[in-house]
């Protein structure tokens, strides 16, 4: 009786493991967290697979270039260790997903200032604080270092007023562009997740994730640091952020939802326009061409599907499967 138990768990376990690789298709299985760099239109419309995961390792972070028509994200696993023990690169590709290149060991917060010519970034994750935030070139040149032993942190610009934010310990850090004039701007109750600056309106949007699911929250508050305001609540881990001031609106996205989510700058209409994504991380806005007038970029998850069963491999599956189950009948 036990064997015959064992034999069935044994062979209920194959079925759950081997399942993705006697479906149909061709596509490799990535684990978590590499990613794909995706687009859709800014109503959720026309879903665009750009770059590969193979290829674009995404992780955690992109923004869009629109002077020199790239996007550019952090990327993830590689095989030559990069500083403080990290192997993520910066990366960047054309608008529709051709040309990649890597530029730069980089790891997240990955925030653009094409008319600097300038690309921000940090490197480390794996402890907390550790994190460091520099800035290079576009093409990867002139790296330099701008801040040391901070959490692990989103970044945001203003180019307008030439400052730099970011998440440290409790409280959103401001300075100048070259990482000099550090000064606390708001003390924080909950980890940063994302940040985004609205220059013209003078007001800095930040999600904070709690560590309980559903729980996060996006805030906005004034540059001086005054004015602090709730804008929606309930958010499932949020994992990016980007505004269209212009046109008075807001997306983010939810990593454990797999959404897409829309709202004016003020937090109000909330509105889903996807919601059948695979952990989706990171968004940037780019005005243009589109439904809705323009685009959005971000990163998440390619399907998991695996090799299908006339491969060799889905053959030894059905075999070891059949294998099994032969063996619990026989027995009974």
């Amino acid at each position: 009786m036990r064997q015959r138990s064992f034999a069935l768990v044994v062979v209920s376990s194959l079925l759950l493991l081997l399942a993705p690789a006697i479906e149909a298709g061709t596509d490799p299985v990535y684990p978590a967290p590499l990613a794909q760099v995706l687009r859709v239109d800014a109503d959720g419309s026309d879903f665009q697979q750009l770059v590969p995961a193979a290829v674009a390792l995404g992780f955690s972070a992109i923004d869009v270039d629109p002077l020199n028509q790239r996007v550019y994200w952090a990327s993830f696993g590689e095989s030559l260790p990069g500083p403080a023990g990290f192997s993520g690169r910066i990366r960047r590709a054309d608008l529709g997903g051709g040309n990649v290149q890597e530029i730069v060991v980089g790891e997240g917060g990955v925030k653009l200032d094409p008319a600097g010519n300038k690309v921000y970034y940090t490197i480390g994750s794996d402890c907390d604080p550790c994190t460091s935030i520099y800035r290079a070139n576009l093409n990867g040149s002139n790296v330099q270092n701008l801040a040391n032993g901070v959490s692990f942190t989103p970044l945001a610009l203003d180019l307008v007023a030439e400052k730099i934010y970011w998440y440290d310990q409790g409280e959103i850090i401001s300075a100048n562009l070259d990482g000099s004039g550090q000064q606390p701007l708001i003390g924080v109750t909950d980890s940063v997740s994302t940040m985004a600056v609205d220059s013209v309106n003078q007001k800095l949007y930040w999600t904070g994730s709690p560590p309980v699911p559903f729980s996060g929250t996006l805030y906005r508050v004034g540059l001086d640091g005054i004015q602090l305001e709730e804008l929606v609540t309930g958010l499932s881990s949020p994992a990016g952020l980007t505004l269209d001031v212009a046109g008075d609106r807001l997306w983010w996205t939810e990593y454990e939802a797999g959404t897409i989510r829309r709202a004016h700058l003020d937090g109000s209409d909330v509105t889903t326009i996807r919601d059948d994504l695979d952990e989706p991380r990171g968004i940037a806005y780019l005005a243009g061409p589109g439904q809705d007038g323009g685009r959005l970029y971000f990163l998440g998850n390619p399907q998991l599907v695996s090799v299908p069963a006339t491969s060799a491999w889905g053959v030894v599956a059905l075999f070891l499967v059949l294998g099994v189950a032969s063996r619990v009948i026989a027995s009974r």
